[in-house]
């Protein structure tokens, strides 16, 4: 037992929407989800799509996509790159939210993926603007269905 992570499917605008018991366990060992593809052998897929949170995590395997939660933008490492090559993946998706953050995330994934020479792709979800000219914060969890099934179709072409 290193940590864990207790998550709602929904976004609780009362309260949190998930939790994480304390410790730097995050760091190098939270990657939620690692053992659920490992039993599910990634559906018989080649790739993954790495997203920043429980929720994000949540949406994806409801849609049967070979996925893990880093847990925070800055939370991955070459330990967590090593697990996911132990997979037998031979391409990562990084699919963050579209804020600085998720742009942080993205290019540190990258970065180590280029060290251990597998292939990376960062896939960006839109920046659409609202009626006060702001950018709407998208994530994995809240966009749009057919961007879900976009990343399927492409998760599933990797041989």
């Amino acid at each position: 037992y290193r940590g864990g992570v207790r998550a709602f499917f929904e976004k609780q605008e009362n309260g949190l929407s998930y939790l994480t018991t304390k410790g730097d366990w995050v760091k190098s060992y939270g990657l939620l989800g690692y053992d659920y593809m490992m039993k599910k052998d990634l559906w018989g897929c080649k790739s993954i799509v790495l997203v920043e949170g429980p929720r994000d995590w949540l949406r994806l395997v409801k849609n049967k996509i070979p996925s893990c939660g880093i847990l925070g933008s800055n939370m991955f490492d070459s330990k967590k790159l090593q697990l996911l090559v132990a997979l037998g993946i031979k391409k990562i998706f990084v699919m963050p939210d579209n804020d600085r953050a998720g742009k942080k995330m993205a290019n540190l994934v990258k970065g180590f993926a280029k060290e251990f020479g597998i292939d990376c792709e960062y896939l960006k979800l839109p920046r659409p603007i609202n009626d006060k000219g702001e950018v709407v914060k998208l994530d994995p969890d809240n966009c749009d269905q057919r961007i879900i099934d976009k990343v399927k179709e492409l998760v599933y072409a990797v041989r």
